[in-house]
Order: structure tokens, then sequence, then C-alpha cells
């Protein structure tokens, strides 16, 4: 449905559990993202933008257990020029911002002449990054086939698509070291349907509860 504009790519509190051969990386999401992305690109329609989460219920003095607490694990950065629910909601639209699982973005550019996306991330004393530019090309295939996810608690069976190898794919990777400031760029080649950005540290996550949907280390998306 080209109306649903947004997804979470990073939930901490879902409790989504696949069976081989989906991936248990974490970036399950990224995959499915990839795919509905290509089929939009094809169809002319609206791209679809990923937001992050922590899904938290709990808060001090909300009067839950401590092991409730899981906020800080999710959010998403907006560019807007001021902090109010129009303006932000606009410039999530226009898709001026980014998600993130603990890494924040410095700045982001898209040079839409040349096709090129940078992006930037302030060094971090022994912390290194990895950038990955992904997309997916013309002509590639999406979804191979579908498995079944066994019952789990009061969840039923379910279905969920392997993706093919041919969607989300890393064109370049860019690798920075512990305390060296992160700029990277790719410029898109003519059959690139779209041009995605996802950084990777080598900082792991504090979340608590192990699931998933999400990364074990600290990501941007």
């Amino acid at each position: 449905n080209p109306d649903v504009r947004f997804f979470e790519v990073c939930n901490n509190g879902s409790s989504f559990a696949p069976v081989p051969p989906l991936p248990t990386d974490g970036f399950y999401g990224d995959r499915f993202w990839d795919a509905v992305n290509a089929v939009r690109c094809l169809r002319g329609e609206p791209l679809l933008y990923a937001v992050a989460t922590d899904d938290s219920h709990g808060y001090p003095g909300c009067g839950m257990p401590e092991s409730a607490y899981t906020f800080g694990d999710g959010w998403i950065g907006v560019k807007a020029d001021r902090l109010n629910q129009d303006d932000l909601f606009a410039a999530m639209y226009r898709g001026d911002f980014y998600a993130a699982s603990g890494v924040d973005f410095e700045d982001i550019e898209f040079d839409r002449r040349r096709g090129t996306l940078t992006v930037s991330v302030p060094a971090k004393a022994g912390v290194s990054y990895t950038v990955r530019f992904i997309t997916t090309k013309r002509g590639a295939d999406t979804v191979l086939r579908s498995v079944e996810i066994p019952p789990e608690g009061r969840r039923q069976l379910r279905e969920a698509p392997v993706f093919s190898d041919t969607v989300g794919r890393t064109v370049k990777s860019d690798s920075f070291a512990p305390g060296v400031p992160v700029r990277a760029s790719y410029t898109m080649a003519p059959d690139d349907l779209y041009v995605r950005a996802r950084v990777e540290s080598s900082e792991p996550t504090s979340y608590r509860h192990k699931n998933r949907m999400h990364p074990e280390m600290k990501v941007a998306w």
C-alpha cells in the first residue's frame, strides 16, 4: 500500500523470532525495506522510510519492574526548522530524518544532480565504524519464497518471506578506525533504483531483551 510511508526497521520490544533460512543478525527488517522500495521505485510510488523505536512500556516511577525499562535503545533524528509537531512530521514525510540504535549522524547530504549520497559521523574514542551503501539494481528479484514461522506463546503459525540476495546489496563499504571522523560517499550507478546508507559501529547496544529485530551493535540507517 503506497499510502504507508513508515515502518519499524528496528524494534527493541519485538518478540519476532525467525527460523532458518531467515537471517538472525538483526537485519531482517533491512531486507524487507529494500524489497518494498525496489517495487515502489519500479512503480513510481513514494519510498518507504524506516524508523527505530525502543518500544518501552516501563519508566522509573510508573510502577513497573526495572527489567521493563528499555528506553533509549532506538530513536529517530529529524532535521526540522522548528521543534513542533507540524514541522517534525513535514520533515519526516520529506525523508529528512534517520533511524538509530546508538549511532548519530553528524550530517547527511544528497546531491540530486549527481546522485551522490554523503554521510558523516563524529569520531568516538575506541569505536570503529563501517559505512555500507546499499541498493537494489533494476531487474533484481524480490521474494524467493515463504517459510513458516512456528507458533510461539500466543502467536499463531505465520509465514514470512525469504528475500532474494539480489535485493539490498552492499555496493560500497568504507571502514574507519577508532577515533577517525567518518565521512563516506557513493554515487548512484544508472541501474540503481535507490541508495541508502547504514552505519555499523563496533560498540554493542545496551538493550536487555535479545530479539531478532534489533542488531547487537549500535547502528544508524
